[in-house]
């Protein structure tokens, strides 16, 4: 496997400043440089998709902890109505009841569950996040939103072809893959450039972001 300088360069910066990521990265230019293997569009999604959560969870919060939270306030206010829906296994159908009237905090819990689940809004903004927080850390940057929705995109489409059963491997690596793919390289050579001027200087960066 012979990387290119901008693969280079990413990788460089991955093994220094998410070496979990980088490791990734690495293994899906390995995968790809040899049609040996089988299933290789599904594995680069993989680690595509992976690299994208960590950057995801490094300068944004997990949404997902977000929702546990008020999942289990949602939960804590049913368990307090007493309702209880369990019937005896091959007992017949009861009719409905009266109407139960419910607390207002109840219907709060539920609501803010249903808002958080159903948000796209919320995952977008975990993208901007992404390019908000480095060039925060490491100088100023244009308007993040238009590269951000473009990212929150491409996080979208690689955990679909990771889990894709039926699309034969060679066709899932051309078109749109092959342009996602790129589109993945720009931006994170991108992100490597403007983290470090050259790859010595990101040691007092990190140095400073962990203090």
């Amino acid at each position: 496997m012979n990387p290119t300088a901008r693969q280079a360069l990413i990788l460089g910066w991955l093994n220094r400043a998410h070496p979990h990521a980088g490791g990734m990265f690495e293994s899906a230019l390995w995968i790809a440089a040899d049609e040996r293997i089988p299933c290789r569009g599904r594995m680069i999604a993989h680690a595509y998709r992976e690299i994208c959560s960590v950057l995801m969870n490094e300068y944004s919060s997990n949404s997902r902890e977000v929702l546990g939270d008020k999942l289990n306030k949602f939960i804590a206010e049913f368990l307090k109505l007493g309702i209880s829906f369990d019937a005896a296994s091959g007992a017949s159908p009861e009719p409905d009841s009266a109407p139960v009237s419910v607390p207002q905090s109840f219907l709060k819990a539920a609501a803010v569950v249903a808002r958080v689940q159903t948000s796209t809004d919320n995952a977008r903004a975990r993208a901007r996040a992404i390019f908000e927080g480095i060039s925060g850390r490491h100088g100023s940057r244009p308007d993040v939103g238009p590269t951000a929705d473009r990212w929150f995109r491409m996080s979208a489409f690689f955990p679909k072809w990771a889990h894709d059963r039926t699309t034969p491997d060679v066709q899932m690596m051309e078109g749109q893959f092959k342009q996602e793919v790129e589109f993945f390289e720009e931006t994170l050579s991108s992100l490597a450039e403007s983290a470090v001027s050259n790859l010595d200087s990101l040691d007092d960066i990190l140095e400073d972001a962990n203090s």
